[in-house]
């Protein structure tokens, strides 16, 4: 018997970034730019998606997202918050939230995500 695949191959916000292929996008994690230029391709690598993104300045340039806890789709404004946040990922339960939060202190955090949200707008 084979595995079931779909949710292994599933991209959170796929229509989205479906949407936005060839049109210039801009990521922001916290609210601040972290990259812009125009998104030719994405794929699911493991467990982070990969853009990539050309631009004037870098030429094709790839960036890896983590999948994210949850996703907000805005069609009214064309945006997508992928949302990294410990609450999120503990479902608003104080214990789990407690427990995931006290390891912070201990590991040296690598992931720039980690509590944080990641927005993506289309620019044009």
């Amino acid at each position: 018997m084979q595995p079931d695949s779909t949710l292994l191959d599933n991209i959170p916000g796929m229509d989205y970034l479906v949407y936005a292929l060839q049109r210039n996008v801009q990521l922001n994690l916290n609210k601040k730019t972290v990259k812009t230029g125009k998104l030719i391709l994405f794929k699911r690598v493991h467990y982070c998606i990969q853009l990539t993104l050309q631009n004037s300045k870098m030429g094709n340039d790839s960036y890896e997202i983590p999948i994210p806890f949850s996703t907000e789709y805005y069609s009214d404004s064309g945006h997508i918050y992928f949302d990294y946040r410990i609450i999120t990922l503990s479902r608003k339960d104080n214990i789990n939230e407690k427990i995931l939060t006290q390891y912070k202190e201990h590991v040296d955090l690598a992931s720039a995500f980690y509590d944080r949200i990641l927005e993506i707008i289309v620019l044009d």
